[in-house]
């Protein structure tokens, strides 16, 4: 059933609106009408506004007690609650708060007044609008400040959704290559808008609950870019899904959802920002020897045009590699992602986004950067020994470890002053100053200094099936050197996970391949920002749009979709920060690595991975002369 906006209020005259987007022809679920003198109104399932919406996911965030808006709310309650009742709004939650984008500073036109409500069909829009047109003139009439927006909406839209894989004996699996997936890009191509702001194709199981007795739909969920609306993509959605019915698969639902493809590494952030997770900073001491799954970053500050300095991108070291030319001698060398070593080259910059968010810019015509972004390079690229340093642990984690040390000394002295003389906290204040200490000394004396760049992919190189192969091999500093060994449970636990009991402690051995699917078992990641979690491998391939493909006309790629166990749902599988992390199996061998995957809103943040296959990876060194094997120890 699609949804239809109700007739404009008889106090508005019809002739006085203008369509901002047509998209209320028959079928069609978002329709937005514009009031050219005063608003504009928004509707869409499940949630309805006035004046118009922005794109969510947004942040609700508080006004201050005093704000004259708050002050007003208990005169005008009572009567908000009597226009809810005459409408049959079952209304969970009200508040007025700012409603605004992520880490952009609310200003008086974010100002929202949000009644959380229960949306029991299509036919709910003409109260919910008629609702929001009375709750809004209440709010003109008793505020002498700037208007408030009014916004309604159901918990389907603030509730993350789980993801799980489709089980290979689900009858899709086998006509997904030949059947639905080529007609479904026929549909897209169709539409000028989709067939350029599509990102990601993934078929997976999506919902609200992975219980048994209520399983997960099945669901295409075709990503698109964040400035297509609901009228770009549902007469594609709506062809899509008939002709899944068409071909049996009643049950399979189609679902088109804003969003991007992140590359994992981490987002650029002024070395002032304090640290929002524990893997941002390091308690410990930094270790001498980098085992895999650790972070590293180049050693430069990156600057803005503007000469504000920000941490330099950081990634992860997957493991290590040996290599070796013809009859030479093997060396060891460490395994990351080429898009994590961009940073270090010539060329690259950062600016602020509109949102006021750091992100690199685009590669300058004929720069270092631009060259081994389309092509790569080798040993032999000139002056590639004498430049392109990294450093491990990174500069954003070493600040964010000093800040660490700083807050707890400032913590620890403000409770000494209600005890003091108490020896425990002199203790505290004593073992954080000696920690800040040697991580500033390991820093000064050059030990954070890990290697240098020996080759890198590019974005060019493919795999013989059409994966990514995006991999750089560093040069590693005498004494840095660590090793493949996984680690002790613990690891795992902490983050609420089973681990791979008969790996753990052991060197990786052998090499596993994504193409089995979910016959793996359980695949275990370790990665700089999410550290150690696990998943399984979709039968069903994914097909994946890269921000830089458009930029150096790379085709579409279809790679390996790593989806994490429903289990360690509550946190992230993989996000900004994991590029490279190498996968392996219960039995400890080397699956692939993990170069980026998926940000799609309502969905639980960064739940699926794309994975490039180890045997890909090491075909591709032989391919250019490079003979090469799981480094041994």
């Amino acid at each position: 059933m699609s949804l239809q906006l109700p007739s404009p209020p008889s106090s508005i005259s019809s002739g006085s609106r203008s369509r901002v987007q047509n998209s209320s022809e028959e079928g069609s679920d978002l329709v937005i009408f514009a009031n050219t003198a005063t608003r504009s109104y928004t509707a869409e399932r499940f949630r309805l506004g006035i004046p118009a919406l922005q794109i969510l996911p947004l942040l609700s965030l508080p006004l201050p007690f005093n704000s004259p808006v708050v002050q007003r709310i208990n005169v005008i309650e009572p009567r908000i609650e009597e226009i809810l009742e005459n409408r049959s709004i079952s209304s969970e939650d009200r508040e007025v708060v700012y409603r605004t984008l992520p880490r952009q500073t609310p200003s008086e036109f974010d100002i929202t007044y949000v009644v959380r409500a229960v949306w029991r069909g299509d036919e709910d829009a003409q109260g919910w609008y008629s609702a929001a047109e009375e709750i809004r003139a209440l709010f003109i009439t008793h505020s002498a400040t700037r208007p408030v927006k009014v916004e309604l909406l159901s918990w389907e839209l603030e509730t993350q959704r789980s993801i799980a894989i489709v089980e290979a004996e689900h009858p899709l699996v086998p006509a997904w290559t030949a059947t639905i997936n080529p007609r479904l890009h026929q549909i897209i191509d169709e539409s000028p808008k989709i067939k350029d702001g599509w990102k990601t194709i993934d078929v997976l199981r999506i919902g609200f609950s992975s219980e048994e007795y209520q399983p997960m739909p099945v669901t295409i969920s075709v990503t698109v870019d964040w400035t297509l609306n609901r009228h770009d993509w549902d007469s594609a959605e709506r062809e899509i899904k008939a002709f899944v019915d068409a071909c049996g698969f009643t049950d399979v639902q189609v679902e088109f959802e804003r969003g991007n493809v992140d590359p994992t590494i981490f987002s650029l952030q002024p070395p002032t920002r304090p640290a929002e997770s524990p893997h941002e900073y390091r308690r410990e001491d930094y270790p001498v020897q980098v085992p895999m799954g650790t972070g590293f970053g180049v050693e430069p500050y990156s600057t803005t045009e503007q000469n504000e300095e920000t941490n330099g991108p950081e990634a992860t070291i997957g493991g290590y590699l040996e290599i070796r030319q013809g009859n030479g001698s093997w060396a060891k060398y460490a395994f990351t992602n080429s898009h994590c070593i961009r940073g270090a080259m010539p060329g690259f910059s950062v600016a602020r986004n509109t949102i006021g968010e750091l992100e690199p810019v685009k590669a300058p015509q004929n720069s270092v950067l631009q060259k081994v972004d389309k092509h790569g390079c080798g040993p032999r690229y000139k002056g590639l020994q004498q430049a392109y340093r990294f450093e491990s642990p990174s500069r954003r984690l070493h600040n964010f470890s000093l800040q660490f040390h700083d807050k707890e000394i400032k913590e620890a002295e403000r409770v000494g002053e209600m005890c003091p003389g108490h020896p425990d906290i002199e203790h505290a204040i004593t073992g954080h100053q000696k920690a800040k200490a040697r991580k500033i000394a390991f820093f000064d004396e050059d030990h954070h200094r890990f290697g240098k760049l020996f080759l890198a992919s590019g974005f060019s190189c493919r795999t013989a099936d059409n994966g990514r192969l995006d991999v750089a091999l560093l040069e590693v500093d005498p004494g840095r050197m660590g090793n493949n060994m996984v680690p002790p449970p613990s690891a795992w636990t902490s983050n609420s996970s089973q681990p791979p009991i008969v790996a753990c402690g052991k060197m990786l051995a052998g090499l596993d391949s994504p193409s089995e699917g979910a016959a793996l078992g359980q695949v275990f990641k370790i990665g700089a920002r999410t550290g150690a979690t696990t998943g399984n491998f979709s039968h069903i391939k994914s097909q994946v749009k890269m921000g830089w493909d458009k930029e150096y006309n790379l085709p579409v790629s279809t790679e390996f979709c790593f989806i994490a166990d429903p289990i360690t749902l509550a946190q992230p599988f993989m996000c900004q920060g994991d590029s490279g992390s190498w996968l392996f199996t219960q039995t400890g061998k080397w699956a692939g690595t993990g170069f980026g995957g998926p940000v799609k809103a309502g969905v639980t943040t960064q739940a699926i991975g794309y994975v490039t296959d180890a045997q890909a990876i090491l075909d591709w060194l032989k391919s250019i002369n490079f003979e090469a094997r799981l480094a041994t120890f």
